[in-house]
């Protein structure tokens, strides 16, 4: 069957980049829908709760200290101090916030922030209860024992840790959150030894049959809960959105409601009996809402005064001072438990909120070590400029190839120099789903791509000489827009550091994204075309094939200079805090203005005169139908190298960060290096490349690939992961690279409809603004959703249609 191009490209080539543009507003449009929702409810993000009042204010700061540096990941955590509004300027005062502002950035990264209690409201519902109260003269009217029932009014979606402030934490709290969050319950109670039993509490035996039933009580039921343990209520987790939609703070009404009308005589009146008794009456054991902690989770200090004292320092994962014996009054200030446990705590708690500590504080040896790196790369240029041998050793259009190579590099550094940053950071603005918003993160790069090269194409049109004169304006055009994206990133980081995670963030940081993909396709629809204008057709597979090697080393450099910048400049202070997403986010920006000011000025200084250089795009040789088949097959195919690439970069970065939960420096050293094995690779291409044609060549190493998507989807640790990786990458980059050099030469004359500047527009959109697009997308999702297995699967399945698209590459049967 012959292929007409007319009837196959009728549609303007120009609306293909109207269509990658709308698809970069629907994305828009997705991200501004998934900020205005709620968030699915996850443990990613961690609030740690406490209601106090201002005598407590010495425990609260305590207990906050022991809380963060207990912490494997501070980042994930927002404390949250409800207050009275009275004590407001107290607690602004003792935590250091100026102005009116009601939160602050502690120097591990975890954010406190104050709430003002509704006294209103809580006390127009407990102010019966106040009546039947009898556990301390101390909380009798106090409120504060109550906000852990209205919890969900501040925090609507969250994964909350209940903590009273008189609590020691020795371990990460975090652990307690995800469990919960994977149980599907609405609450963790801890396990309490000795046991105490909720029939301690109730006194059905002093109401009859006649009043429970007036009430809608079963004498039965409520006996059945008595045998069940009355846990402690100074720690808990709950998932406020569960607790919310399955009315618990009704049924606590309910029972308040009943304890007043029986005039206390039902329950004694503690505010954890009414949180009992709501989830064990009316359900079922083999249905209880919650589960069930050990006990190391709430140690009792003083009501277990047999435990030895190494189990409270070494085994004890949460001390509760609970009773009257407080660490932080003056008459325990020789108390050998509150001294060793908890005094440190309070002392040290200054230090979590020291300005030159806290994540805004901006580090200047990273930002001078790439200022000197700057320098020195520029004074290089220069000397190469003035130095003969670059002239003498080059004709000018191989000159003009390799100075787009060095630009082509800097292109696909900037693309994949996020991958490390991309998911903390949006761990660090609090996204819901952060590992696909990630993905949509590093590929919407390429979606903007696609639309800048639509825009070169429109200019290339225009100006067809473009490329003789004017060129170094054209890619200073685009670099800047590069260099502007690599501002805006810096932008968002600091914010970041400084604590102000605002909805706004994400946009700033699309825009960024937006900024250098646009900068990008700019320059790279150009390269492309210069391939055609500048090498007659028998030398363009070579020089696609150099193109092909300076992309790929771009993608694997990115991550490595990274990688290495965080492992030299990385505050090993607040590394484990919110700024792990915020300091390798200041690095990757500081970087990539580094590169990209290098490379800008290294485009002014060597790029050579083109005026009296052939257009060898002329001289291209008119074809018919299987040609058409050919550059449809090969921009197919294409496509799927940039989806099975992007998404296996994108993937693997986050099976390391997230289920392995390596470095980002060891992250980005050896995802950075897989893709820099294509040199060795090209290396031996070169040597054994005339013992087979360069379908053959694309086949067999496409095989290879989809063999290695079996150990992609059975590893298990690390290894196994990078070892698919370093067989995927080379292998596919080398194919794809032999596809380019045989849609180079298969192009049509200038003034076709598939002459150089159409046939790589149509590429770029394909390509870039579907292909790497929606590969980190569809990557991050499929692993977050259905798992590894699934992901494999969908890389098999891409590279078996470029296998069977390299069949249209085939000349037909003479």
């Amino acid at each position: 069957m012959m292929f007409s191009a007319k009837s196959i490209f009728a549609v303007p080539t120009h609306r293909l980049s109207l269509l990658s543009l709308l698809l970069v507003l629907l994305s828009c449009g997705a991200i501004r829908d998934n900020l205005g929702a709620e968030p699915v409810p996850s443990a990613s993000t961690v609030h740690a709760f406490y209601a106090a009042d201002e005598p407590s204010i010495d425990g609260l700061c305590g207990s906050i200290h022991s809380l963060l540096v207990s912490c494997s990941q501070p980042q994930r955590l927002i404390v949250d101090v409800a207050v009275k509004a009275t004590f407001i300027p107290a607690f602004q005062a003792r935590f250091g916030m100026t102005g009116n502002a009601l939160s602050v950035m502690t120097a591990p990264g975890a954010v406190i922030q104050l709430h003002p209690l509704d006294e209103v409201k809580m006390n127009k519902v407990f102010q019966q209860q106040t009546n039947y109260y009898h556990e301390r003269a101390s909380l009798d009217k106090s409120v504060e024992k109550y906000a852990r029932f209205f919890i969900d009014t501040l925090l609507p979606d969250a994964i909350v840790v209940y903590l009273d402030t008189d609590v020691v934490v020795q371990d990460d709290v975090l652990i307690l959150a995800d469990r919960l969050a994977a149980s599907g319950k609405t609450m963790a109670f801890v396990d309490r030894v000795p046991r105490v039993a909720l029939g301690d509490y109730v006194y059905a035996d002093k109401v009859t049959d006649q009043d429970l039933a007036k009430l809608g009580i079963s004498r039965k039921a409520l006996l059945k809960a008595f045998s069940a343990t009355e846990y402690n209520a100074g720690v808990l987790v709950l998932s406020t959105r569960r607790w919310a939609s399955l009315g618990y703070m009704d049924k606590i009404k309910h029972w308040l409601h009943i304890n007043f009308v029986l005039h206390g005589k039902l329950f004694r009146g503690f505010d954890q009996t009414m949180l009992m008794l709501s989830f064990e009456v009316w359900r079922p054991p083999e249905t209880r809402d919650f589960i069930v902690v050990e006990r190391e989770w709430d140690v009792e200090v003083h009501h277990q005064l047999t435990i030895d004292h190494e189990f409270l320092a070494h085994q004890a994962k949460i001390l509760h001072f609970n009773g009257e014996r407080k660490p932080w009054l003056p008459s325990e200030a020789e108390d050998p438990l509150a001294k060793e446990l908890f005094q440190p705590h309070l002392e040290k708690f200054k230090s979590l909120l020291d300005p030159s500590k806290r994540p805004g504080h901006l580090q200047l040896q990273p930002m001078m070590a790439a200022l000197i790196a700057l320098a020195m790369a520029l004074a290089l240029l220069a000397i190469s400029k003035l130095s003969p041998v670059w002239n003498s050793m080059m004709t000018p259009s191989e000159s003009a190839l390799h100075v787009n190579l060095m630009v082509c590099f800097q292109g696909f550094m900037n693309y994949s120099s996020v991958v490390l940053c991309a998911y903390p950071l949006c761990l660090a603005l609090n996204l819901s789903n952060a590992a696909a918003m990630s993905g949509l993160i590093i590929g919407v790069f390429m979606e903007a791509s696609a639309v800048g090269m639509g825009v070169s194409w429109k200019i290339l049109n225009v100006y067809p000489e473009l490329w003789r004169r004017h060129i170094k304006t054209y890619l200073v055009t685009g670099l800047s827009c590069q260099f502007l994206g690599a501002l805006a990133l810096c932008k968002v980081a600091l914010e970041v550091r400084s604590g102000r995670t605002h909805s706004t963030l994400i946009f700033t940081l699309l825009a960024a994204r937006l900024l250098q993909g646009f900068g990008h396709g700019l320059n790279d629809q150009f390269m492309k075309c210069c391939i055609v204008k500048l090498a007659p057709a028998h030398d363009r597979p070579r020089h696609s094939l150099k193109k092909f090697v300076a992309n790929t080393l771009g993608i694997g450099c990115g991550p490595i200079i990274i990688a290495l910048a965080y492992f030299f400049f990385h505050d090993e202070v607040n590394d484990e805090g919110l700024t792990r997403g915020a300091q390798i986010s200041v690095l990757t920006g500081q970087w990539q203005l580094t590169m990209t000011i290098t490379v800008l000025v290294g485009a002014i200084l060597l790029y050579p005169s083109l005026e009296d250089v052939a257009d060898c795009g002329k001289t291209n040789s008119a074809a018919g139908g299987h040609q058409t088949a050919v550059l449809l097959a090969s921009i197919f195919m294409d496509a799927l190298r940039g989806f099975i690439t992007s998404g296996v970069e994108a993937a693997s970065c986050l099976l390391l960060q997230d289920h392995f939960a390596w470095r980002q420096d060891s992250i980005g050293f050896c995802i950075g290096l897989t893709f820099c094995l294509v040199v060795p690779g090209y290396m031996l291409h070169k040597q054994y490349q005339a013992r087979y044609s360069d379908i053959a060549w694309i086949r067999i190493y496409t095989g290879i690939a989809m063999l290695a998507t079996t150990l992609l989807g059975t590893a298990k640790q690390p290894l196994g992961i990078l070892a698919a990786d370093s067989v995927i990458f080379p292998s596919i980059y080398l194919a794809g690279a032999l596809n380019m050099g045989i849609l180079n030469t298969s192009v049509f004359p200038d003034g076709s409809l598939l002459d150089a500047n159409n046939v790589m527009l149509i590429n770029g959109i394909i390509s870039n603004g579907i292909g790497r697009f929606a590969g980190p997308i569809f990557s991050r999702s499929l692993i977050a959703h259905l798992g590894q297995k699934a992901y494999a699967s969908c890389q098999a399945l891409a590279i078996g249609g470029v296998l069977a698209a390299s069949g249209m590459l085939k000349p037909p049967m003479q």
